[in-house]
């Protein structure tokens, strides 16, 4: 097997989109002008290891990329549950990407109009690592399978193996030995991400706000030699309620670290479609307030705070211990194709070392702890001891739960929260092809939904614990209205950025 490149300064800077012919042992491979190249391996990315060795299969990957092994090629995808791989065989042609627009694009392919659970069924994928690997329909009969937190071992026969990730996750004996480890494994990746072997060098850069997990990332980052963060001003309110401050500016300043603080709803007033690129990922798009920090993570390596719900709360069921990568919180996955054409890379600080959950939960309930534990829903003594421990005040961070992200998961929110010119763009799009979807199976989807949420607002209500499958299955969880259409709308707006079909060759 052998890498066979071609670079078009057209595409998204670090998108890729390979192809294998059966019996050739060839893999060309598509792609965007950083995208780091080798004979033996490729990467959009860094790992917590020697960038020229290139051995990011069994290492903490940030990012995505393909290697040649034992004369085979295996693709990996990222050590977290935020970016996934798509791939399809066509005619005894083997696609992958990172991007379900460009697969779709390259190979093309449409979603179908007819299948509205796309939003529901990605989520599942995301809940657990024995749900990690799946497929969705397109139009035809034909099927984009996805994988997340796996390698994909694939032959010049086209003979497929998906393994889970052979990733060093220790069972930690005590806090500092945990916080040892996620500096250590920092370190690594951010010499990787500077390393002078690259075309590409990445700066560190954090998030930070009020809450626990983007201030204690930004400490450990800071450790190994990150100076700047980001973050936004306020969060996001309920209905009409006015917003409060999210800021994590008081804290960078005793730390300090550079900040710079955003609007999160700056893309109101950005032109160009802001929310396309992150629809496009069948995710409803809840990260798009991201794009305000567009020009700040431009080639960086970004440290992002996201999993720490479930690597550091302390109060897990036993359902959520026994599943690895457990997650109900679904906030940055919907970044890719905004990450490929700005160009930085995403460190999720929080999944390093969190398949081994069942340790990290006995650290936080352990004796040494106690002095952390706050006796409340919102309680996190990992990261409040590593922030507190960095001299901010416990009165600073980690009092109330907040978000900054836009739903786009009900009807009348997307009037209220899309750019004016995205939403009309939207709103035609609508029209002109609602009529291509089943009427009666729009109407079934409606009414499943509608007892979803009565079912869901029961439960709830009368804090009924259900031992068993809900009463009425995840699959009609999302809305299966207007927002439905927004991964088609997105994918159509963004399509010709990815367009390189006819000259591929």
């Amino acid at each position: 097997m052998k890498f066979i490149y071609h670079r078009f300064e057209s595409l998204p800077k670090l998108a890729w989109c390979a192809s294998v012919e059966k019996g050739t042992g060839e893999v060309h491979v598509y792609h965007g002008s950083w995208l780091e190249p080798r004979k033996e391996f490729f990467v959009e990315g860094a790992w917590d290891g020697s960038f020229e060795e290139g051995n990011f299969e069994h290492a903490y990957l940030m990012g995505s990329g393909g290697k040649i092994v034992d004369n085979e090629v295996v693709f990996c995808t990222a050590c977290h549950t935020s970016e996934r791989i798509h791939y399809i065989i066509l005619d005894d042609v083997f696609f992958i990407s990172p991007s379900l627009c460009f697969l779709l694009t390259f190979t093309n392919n449409k979603l179908d109009y007819n299948y509205i659970s796309y939003h529901s069924d990605l989520k599942k994928m995301c809940s657990g690592i024995d749900e990690h690997v799946g497929a969705i329909p397109c139009k035809g009969n034909v099927k984009i399978n996805i994988c997340h937190y796996r390698n994909i071992r694939i032959d010049s026969n086209l003979n497929i193996e998906i393994n889970v990730k052979n990733i060093n996750a220790p069972a930690f004996n005590n806090y500092n030995e945990y916080k040892a480890f996620l500096t250590n494994r920092l370190e690594h990746l951010a010499k990787n991400a500077c390393d002078e072997s690259r075309n590409i060098q990445y700066l560190p850069i954090s998030t930070i706000s009020s809450g626990y997990d983007s201030p204690a990332c930004s400490i450990i980052a800071k450790s190994i030699g990150c100076k700047e963060a980001v973050t936004f001003k306020d969060a996001r309110g309920e209905e009409d309620k006015p917003q409060g401050s999210d800021s994590g500016k008081p804290i960078a300043d005793i730390l300090g670290i550079s900040v710079r603080e955003f609007d999160r709803k700056a893309y109101l007033n950005k032109a160009g479609f802001p929310e396309a690129e992150f629809v496009a990922s069948g995710d409803m798009g809840q990260d798009f307030h991201l794009c305000a920090f567009e020009e700040e993570w431009q080639q960086r390596l970004v440290f992002l705070g996201n999993h720490g719900w479930d690597a550091w709360n302390r109060f897990r069921s036993k359902k959520a211990l026994n599943i690895p990568l457990y997650r109900i919180d679904f906030e940055a996955d919907s970044y890719i194709d905004f990450k490929f054409r700005v160009g930085f890379i995403s460190c999720h600080l929080p999944f390093i070392g969190s398949l081994n959950r069942k340790s990290l939960y006995k650290i936080t309930n352990s004796a040494e702890m106690k002095p952390y534990w706050l006796w409340t829903n919102y309680d996190r003594p990992i990261a409040r001891r590593i922030i507190e421990e960095a001299g901010v005040p416990r009165s600073l961070f980690g009092q109330k739960k907040k978000a900054t992200s836009v739903l786009l998961n009900r009807d009348k929110n997307l009037g209220k929260y899309m750019n004016a010119e995205s939403y009309k763009s939207f709103e035609d799009y609508y029209r002109n092809n609602i009529k291509s979807r089943n009427r009666i199976k729009q109407y079934y989807f409606n009414l499943m939904f509608a007892l979803y949420l009565s079912n869901t607002w029961i439960t709830n209500k009368f804090n009924i614990k259900l031992s068993v499958d809900p009463i009425i299955s995840n699959k009609y969880s999302e809305p299966p209205g207007l927002p439905s259409f927004l991964v088609y709308w997105g994918i159509e707006m963004i399509q010709n950025r990815y367009k390189i079909i006819n000259n591929k060759n």
